[in-house]
């Protein structure tokens, strides 16, 4: 897997393209969200991907917060193509990898689909607060310091 770190001014505009196809094929055809993707966020977000091939793979954005050392994660998609076979993991176990490196220590937060709760709890993300619905959908906040 060739894994992408970058911010959107460095994106080719195939990259642009991919990823923005991918987060649609994945949430509004594959999980029937209706959204507004394009939410101006991906401006300022660090944009971490994974390529086969020069096909992307999997996908996550890191949104900073107001609060210093802060972020958000979000956007997090394996293509239906490639799931089950352990790219979610591998992406975030290079999100992981990456973080500490780019940002110190710092506070990692997301709004994670329900049925990715113990999922994610793998990778130390502890669960916060109760169910919530976003765009029809359970999700529950789950945080993470990485000192």
């Amino acid at each position: 897997m060739d894994w992408r770190w970058q911010k959107m001014d460095s994106l080719s505009k195939r990259e642009l393209y991919a990823i923005l196809a991918a987060r649609q094929e994945v949430f509004i055809v594959d999980q029937k969200i209706r959204y507004v993707d394009a939410d101006g966020r991906d401006f300022t977000s660090f944009h971490l991907s994974g390529w086969q091939n020069e096909e992307l793979i999997a996908y996550l954005r890191i949104i900073p917060l107001p609060t210093a050392g802060h972020y958000k994660i979000g956007r997090v998609l394996t293509r239906p193509a490639w799931r089950g076979q352990g790219h979610g993991a591998a992406l975030m176990e290079q999100l992981l990898r990456l973080v500490p490196r780019e940002f110190g220590s710092c506070h990692l937060t997301m709004a994670a689909q329900l049925y990715l709760e113990k999922f994610y709890q793998k990778f130390g993300f502890v669960s916060e607060g109760s169910v919530f619905h976003e765009e029809g959908l359970p999700h529950i906040t789950m945080s993470r310091s990485i000192p």
